[in-house]
Order: C-alpha cells, then sequence, then structure tokens
C-alpha cells in the first residue's frame, strides 16, 4: 500500500516536497472542480472531518478546535479519499438513513464519506497517504482566513444544522 501511495505521488510529481497547499490545488485542477475546506466544530469526539461530494465542487469539513497540526493530518486524510475516488460507505438517503445529515437533499449531495464510515482498506489507504503528504511536507499549512463560498453556504448551514453546531454564528 505504502509503494501505491509513493507512486501515486510520484505521478504528481509530489515525491520530494509537496503539502496540503500543492495537493489542494493539483487535485482541484486536475478534477477541474474546487475544493472547499471549511472549519467547523463537531459535537461528536470520534469524528474530525468529512468529504462531501457535490455536483460541481467538493467540501472536506474538519474540526475547527483541532491542533494545526491535526487539522492538516485531517485535511491530507480526506484530500487521500479524494484521490483515491473512495466511496465510503454512508451516504444521505430519501428513508433518512443517513443518519449524520438528515435535512440534507440527498440530490445535492451525492455522497457522503465519513471518515469512521470507510472500508478498513480505504481508511488505511487514505491514513498511509496522509502520512506520506505530511512527512514530505515542505512547509506547513495555514488555514487562511476566509468567508464561505458562496456556492456552498446552502450546504454548509445544513451541515453545521445536522451536526447540531454549538456555534451559533456560523462558521
Amino acid at each position: 500500500m505504502r509503494h501505491t501511495c509513493e507512486a501515486l505521488l510520484a505521478d504528481w510529481g509530489m515525491e520530494h516536497g509537496c503539502g496540503i497547499e500543492e495537493l489542494h490545488h493539483y487535485l482541484s485542477t486536475q478534477r477541474r472542480r474546487p475544493i472547499h475546506l471549511i472549519p467547523m466544530t463537531f459535537p461528536e469526539r470520534h469524528l474530525f472531518g468529512m468529504w462531501l461530494k457535490m455536483d460541481d465542487f467538493d467540501i472536506i469539513v474538519f474540526e475547527k478546535a483541532a491542533s494545526a497540526s491535526h487539522k492538516e493530518h485531517i485535511i491530507a486524510h480526506e484530500l487521500a479519499h479524494i484521490a483515491f475516488e473512495h466511496r465510503g460507505s454512508v451516504s444521505p438517503s430519501p428513508n433518512g438513513s443517513g443518519q449524520f445529515l438528515d435535512d440534507v437533499d440527498p440530490a445535492d449531495v451525492r455522497g457522503m464519506l465519513m471518515r469512521s464510515r470507510y472500508s478498513e482498506d480505504e481508511e488505511q489507504e487514505a491514513e498511509t497517504m496522509a502520512s506520506l503528504i505530511l512527512a514530505r511536507a515542505t512547509k506547513r499549512w495555514l488555514e487562511p482566513a476566509w468567508g464561505v463560498p458562496e456556492e456552498a453556504a446552502e450546504i454548509v448551514a445544513r451541515i453545521e444544522s445536522g451536526v447540531g453546531n454549538p456555534d451559533q454564528g456560523g462558521v
């Protein structure tokens, strides 16, 4: 698995130095769709990040209160799931079985991938890739000052509602 991850990084030109910014930019460009990084407070202590694949863009939500190095790892992990095009095993459905985001319209969200819901192989692959990315990082990721992108505002509000965000002012 490690060799597969290393070969993929080499294919991307990132075998000797990469980081969150480079991978984020590379995947957005390769996939021809933006990937929005959104900090949020999760009331569930076992959930630190998730990837939502929308029709025209992707959202990675990560724990706002995590340390800087943990945020980097969470984002690298979720970017790895995107890079490998993992599908996970949970997605919102019309009958409410999407448990976590019941109020998110399934037509708007193609797949919700929560870190704790992937197969063991997918999790191991994403963890291996995240570790390799961060081990090669030539600079640390700095969280930008930002606002919620207009195209993602509605879904971000739904996510906050779905997770029971204690931050009343939003992100």
